[in-house]
């Protein structure tokens, strides 16, 4: 699953179609030519730019996923293919007729992996070993009944952003640019489910029937401290910034080339969560619970702003 990241941001720009390329156009002269099969995920950010239905319907049938962001960078639709695999229905089929015990063991993985990657985001930003959260991590229950998960936040957030930070979603700053970030890691993980011929809908842990999205927020939980780890590189270097601009949205959207290390050595994010879908599939064929995550959170190499 390859393909660029695209953010349309200017309220004078219109979006077309020419013989398999977006053109974008800036009060009516022409800026870009981009090929749908170099597109992975396209970006609408709120503004007042103008698309034809005709690309939408194109964009989808090439596979590219569209995210509308609306107030402070936050989603408010995600539009994706109707048909993205040919054995779409076989694999919703096994979503739904999973069991709940099977459904607890793979939540208490995904849990575990995200207090884990949390521990060790602290522990490379404060030299230490975060033996609380390591601890936490080994004491995840089938379906983490003791919400350890909540636990851990309360800890995570404070170490990583000072005793002052409050995760607001209407806040700017370090908010805006979790937002965003994890954003464009939703949009990423949405279309490795659809790749995989899963629903994203049926969540093994998240059941809010008025979010279409379920399994998406599940599966992306142990990479959001990714997007933490990025977000924390941006403020160090850059000191406080209130405005989310161009670079840092430019820099943000690097997450999904970073490249992890995995058991089958080291490969993109992108990659990374086609993998954990694929095991996740794998999981519910076999009735048991056995997910793929990357070995650590950590990118390999990794350039800032």
């Amino acid at each position: 699953m390859t393909g660029r990241i695209i953010e349309i941001s200017d309220p004078l720009v219109s979006l077309s179609m020419l013989r398999g390329f977006l053109l974008v156009k800036v009060e009516g002269a022409e800026k870009a030519r981009i090929s749908f099969a170099d597109i992975g995920i396209l970006i609408l950010n709120g503004t007042g730019a103008t698309i034809t239905t005709n690309l939408l319907n194109s964009l989808l049938e090439a596979g590219v996923m569209i995210v509308v962001l609306g107030a402070n960078y936050l989603p408010s639709g995600i539009f994706y293919p109707t048909n993205p695999h040919y054995l779409h229905k076989q694999k919703i089929n096994l979503q739904i007729q999973s069991s709940k015990p099977l459904e607890k063991r793979l939540w208490q993985q995904v849990v575990k992996a995200k207090i884990l990657n949390q521990a060790t985001i602290l522990s490379h930003f404060s030299g230490e070993d975060e033996k609380q959260l390591f601890e936490l991590a080994k004491k995840v229950s089938s379906g983490d009944k003791e919400n350890f998960e909540a636990q851990a936040a309360r800890k995570y957030w404070q170490r990583l952003f000072g005793e002052n930070f409050r995760r607001n979603f209407e806040k700017l700053g370090i908010n805006s640019m979790l937002n965003y970030g994890y954003a464009v890691l939703r949009a990423a993980t949405a279309r490795a489910i659809f790749a995989s011929g899963l629903h994203p809908a049926i969540g093994i842990f998240h059941s809010n029937q008025e979010n279409a999205f379920c399994l998406v927020d599940d599966l992306m939980e142990p990479f959001r401290p990714i997007v933490d780890f990025l977000v924390k590189k941006i403020a160090e270097e850059n000191g406080e910034l209130e405005e989310l601009t161009p670079e840092i949205k430019k820099s943000l959207t690097k997450i999904l080339s970073l490249d992890l290390s995995t058991s089958a050595g080291t490969t993109p994010i992108n990659n990374c969560l086609t993998r954990l879908c694929q095991s996740l599939v794998r999981s519910l064929e076999n009735g048991e619970a056995n997910l793929d995550f990357p070995l650590s959170p950590l990118p390999m190499e990794l350039e800032i702003l």
